[in-house]
């Protein structure tokens, strides 16, 4: 399993030599997050299991799409240090006084999104990646979190829903203060994303030159 912060994005501003500063979306997640999808940088590395350390140097993979946009597929972008300063987007402007040196380490293949299209770059959790996230441990802090994971071979998805709502009943129990009335709730990635009553729309030509429907 993963965590990933998921809550609309992150506004991150990054700097560096390669062009004016500009704001990307950013998120935060377990180092492990990519060896689970089966996925791996096409360039560099993947983040390894001292990045997320506490006291970590802080470190960053991009987008195939930002490295194309900003840095022209440049390979000499990794082990590249740039600035960046972050704020969930609920909680307003971007400190752009308290920015921290990251290392670019890689960059994943075109077309790859987690947890959704809209991120342009990825930090392990950790508080010295910049971004002002509670401690993944803190279970007051649980909002901001979202976790995904792969089935195991020969587990069915309600044979991991029965095991992870006996799990939330054990910890209601044995923390009652901060899980009360917490219970996980386990969807496949179709439901998730999409939901369960998604209707496809389909449109057709009408025929006239000037209409743009198609």
């Amino acid at each position: 399993m993963i965590a990933v912060v998921l809550n609309g994005g992150n506004r991150t501003r990054l700097t560096d030599e390669r062009g004016f500063p500009a704001t990307y979306d950013a998120t935060q997640l377990s180092v492990n997050a990519f060896r689970v999808l089966g996925q791996r940088p096409i360039l560099g590395r993947d983040f390894a299991s001292s990045d997320e350390a506490p006291g970590a140097d802080p470190v960053m993979i991009l987008s195939y799409g930002l490295w194309e946009r900003r840095y022209g597929k440049d390979p000499a972008i990794i082990g590249q240090t740039v600035r960046i300063s972050s704020t969930p987007a609920s909680l307003g402007a971007i400190n752009v006084i308290n920015s921290t040196p990251t290392t670019v380490i890689g960059v994943m293949p075109p077309g790859f999104d987690l947890p959704h299209h809209r991120v342009d770059l990825w930090l392990p959790l950790v508080s010295t990646a910049g971004l002002p996230f509670p401690d993944l441990h803190d279970r007051q802090s649980r909002g901001f979190w979202f976790a995904f994971g792969r089935l195991s071979d020969g587990v069915t998805l309600q044979g991991a829903r029965a095991e992870m709502e006996g799990i939330g009943h054990r910890l209601e129990r044995a923390y009652p203060l901060t899980n009360r009335g917490v219970v996980p709730i386990v969807k496949n990635f179709h439901e998730f994303w999409i939901g369960p009553t998604a209707v496809a729309l389909y449109a057709r030509p009408c025929g006239r030159p000037s209409c743009l429907c198609s």
